[in-house]
């Protein structure tokens, strides 16, 4: 038997942390009510109360997947599918076995249909325009070569807060901005250059005209943060290594071309230049996109309305209208993720706001394709969200394709019984490297009385987890339950396990067990625990 440090493990050790922390900031000063102060916190962080109640599970693994979705389809303009399933081979964003909104928001995007697409938190509704936004690149950088090299606002990402945009660009980075990406793309399109994708907020270096002071200024941050330096001592050398290296695997590291693509944009900066090259993926500075209007601008709604009314972004908007100036096809894909946030007065706002932007440009309605996102849509309120749709667009819900995802099927047969024991005996304590493997293998055993090889390797043995928990019963319990919203601990553990005495212990190796189960980049259970603490009031 393995040590215990499961759900409850790490949900008493913050109750105990917020008894601490009300008993030395509101019970200290009182000697009566210290020697009640046992009974007082006990009754205040108890799981019933609202001080602290139960922790809630939820997961987001409940709808329908496609195999091969991308490639079977017959939808795909067959050049753009064979650069995606590229993609796919490298790993770089594009999953073999998508979910089923995800190939059809590809197919609808393809055809010149709008999107509204209302599935739950982390179905990857990112994804659905993610990949169109890719797809257009290829297309057009492949069938229409003299609009591609124009460079323009192909694609406007608008957000409602700063927070988000901040999350996008990592997911830019990791996908256009790897060298792998370069080079499927060059490859396939011939193209001289890459697509470019640039952040515009209040946050976007610097404000105001570019000045010698503030680009060296600017440089030297870069210098600080991004590089490391040939001449410090061995110790300062690791710590910026290990500061770059941690940077780059969370996707927070400037994609420029090259090895040297940062440095060089430095020493520009340093001379006040401001100059992207052809194959540098990411604009970094305003002026940069100024110059150079980035194929994908990803902003927010309040930066949007200064960038049309200022004089120095007023090249962004000239280049792009000269582009879908060239082609009746040409068209503006504009994206509002989080779509929810755009109710009552700051949708008025920015459906306003995209008519300006569209006389700017001297387009109408037409020469603009909208994707749509959000997870807080009723699916049974047709109507509602028509007039939603339409309010915020300007357009007839007639062209717009609404997708709210497919549950994925829970089997009925159960190969293999839930027993407690077992389930009890591989442990609930957190798991990492070799000991996943470990961990697998032990589940195997006392649950599937099957021995899986002593040389499996970690990635085998969760492809293992991944295809044979969908035949145990305490998973597809689990499954159901949680599938459409978060459930309390309580009911979980009541509904999988009854009454028995083991049976907080059973749960909390299941939730340790499940998260491991992983096949092709695809997680099978993504567990969320919501723990909720309450301020006291003080009167």
């Amino acid at each position: 038997m393995h040590n215990s440090n499961g759900v409850q493990q790490y949900y008493q050790a913050i109750r105990d942390r917020l008894k601490n922390y009300i008993k030395s900031d509101y019970l200290a000063n009182s000697e009566t009510l210290l020697l009640y102060v046992d009974d007082i916190l006990g009754e205040l962080c108890s799981k019933h109360t609202n001080i602290a109640p139960e922790p809630y599970i939820e997961t987001s693994a409940s709808y329908k997947k496609v195999p091969d979705g991308i490639k079977n389809s017959q939808r795909i303009e067959q050049g753009v599918k064979e650069s995606l399933l590229k993609l796919v081979k490298e790993n770089l964003g594009i999953f073999s076995d998508p979910f089923e909104h995800q190939v059809k928001a590809l197919e609808c995007f393809s055809s010149g249909k709008d999107l509204f697409v209302s599935t739950g938190t982390g179905s990857g509704k990112t994804e659905c325009f993610l990949w169109p936004i890719i797809a257009k690149c290829f297309d057009e950088a492949k069938n229409h070569p003299d609009f591609f090299n124009k460079e323009a606002v192909r694609t406007l990402i608008i957000y409602p807060m700063n927070a988000l945009v901040s999350d996008q660009l990592a997911r830019f980075r990791k996908i256009i901005g790897n060298d792998k990406f370069r080079e499927i793309f060059t490859i396939d399109t011939h193209a001289t250059r890459i697509p470019h994708f640039g952040m515009y907020t209040g946050r976007t270096p610097y404000s105001g005209a570019a000045k010698p002071a503030s680009s060296r200024e600017l440089a030297a941050t870069f210098r600080e943060n991004y590089l490391i330096d040939e001449d410090a001592d061995a110790e300062t050398q690791r710590r910026q290594t290990n500061n770059v290296n941690g940077l780059k695997r969370i996707n927070k590291y400037p994609a420029r071309f090259g090895e040297n693509g940062l440095q060089n944009f430095i020493e520009n900066l340093e001379k006040n230049i401001h100059k992207p090259t052809p194959y540098d993926a990411e604009l970094i500075t305003r002026f940069e996109m100024q110059e150079c209007p980035p194929d994908i601008l990803i902003t927010n709604y309040s930066m949007l309305e200064y960038m049309l009314m200022r004089q120095r972004e007023a090249n962004i908007w000239d280049e792009t209208k000269q582009w879908l100036d060239k082609s009746i096809d040409n068209k503006l894909l504009i994206v509002l993720d989080e779509a929810h946030m755009y109710r009552g007065s700051a949708g008025g706002e920015i459906a306003l706001l995209l008519e300006r932007l569209f006389y700017r440009l001297g387009i109408t309605t037409d020469r603009v394709q909208f994707i749509l996102t959000t997870a807080s849509m009723p699916q049974n309120e047709q109507e509602a969200i028509n007039t939603f749709y339409s309010g915020l667009t300007g357009k007839e819900p007639s062209s717009c394709k609404f997708l709210f995802g497919v549950k994925e099927a829970v089997p009925d047969d159960l190969g293999i019984k839930t027993d407690i024991d077992a389930l009890v005996s591989i442990g609930s304590e957190q798991v990492q490297g070799d000991d996943i493997a470990i961990r697998i293998k032990d589940f195997a055993k006392a649950v599937f009385h099957c021995n899986l090889p002593d040389d499996i390797n970690q990635s085998q043995a969760q492809e293992w987890l991944y295809d044979n928990l969908p035949k145990y019963q305490a998973f597809v319990s689990l499954n159901k339950l949680c599938r459409d919203g978060a459930k309390s601990y309580s009911k979980i553990k009541n509904t999988l396990f009854g009454e028995s005495k083991k049976a907080e212990k059973a749960l909390d190796a299941l939730l340790a067990l499940v998260s491991l189960a992983a096949k092709k980049g695809n997680i099978l259970f993504p567990v969320r625990l919501h723990m909720f603490l309450r301020g006291l009031r003080v009167l």
